[in-house]
């Protein structure tokens, strides 16, 4: 399926970057466990950001089979000036998601459930995701996954 950013019904379209240690968003409900740190962003050309707001990111999405399911996104930063959200593939696979590359693609989750990925004009994958109810986020394992990697550790800033 073809696909913008913004869906109708308020949900957004996050783009799988296969090459991201860290994820990025301008949504700031899709950081539901926020860290007390900053988190600095180093772009193909080299060029340094840091994002004031970051920690384990989670979104609601709608199963193959119809159901809403909360899914952890990984670790991620909040970065006003992103179009479009950003998701690291390799964070999910390390959080147990496999993906399927193929004329449906799909993602499944360490539950068992498969989720569809969208495909946007420019051939991008995205997840569709849309703001999940507090209680049902639970990032004990986003914050597993970024401590064990020492280049997603956040930095403390100096102020």
């Amino acid at each position: 399926m073809r696909t913008n950013t913004l869906a109708n019904d308020g949900s957004v379209f996050a783009v799988l970057d296969s090459g991201a240690d860290a994820g990025l968003s301008s949504y700031s409900w899709m950081i539901r466990d926020r860290a007390d740190c900053g988190m600095t962003c180093i772009g193909f050309n080299s060029h340094e950001t840091v994002c004031d707001i970051s920690g384990g990111a989670a979104g609601e999405c709608s199963t193959m089979s119809g159901k809403q399911i909360t899914i952890q996104l990984g670790y991620m930063g909040l970065m006003p000036q992103v179009n479009q959200p950003l998701i690291s593939v390799p964070l999910m696979r390390e959080l147990g998601y496999q993906f399927y590359l193929c004329d449906f693609p799909y993602v499944l989750t360490p539950q068992g459930h498969e989720l569809p990925l969208y495909v946007k004009d420019n051939g991008f994958l995205c997840l569709r995701l849309s703001q999940p109810e507090p209680h049902k986020v639970n990032s004990v394992a986003t914050q597993r996954v970024a401590k064990a990697r020492q280049g997603l550790v956040p930095h403390r800033r100096a102020r």
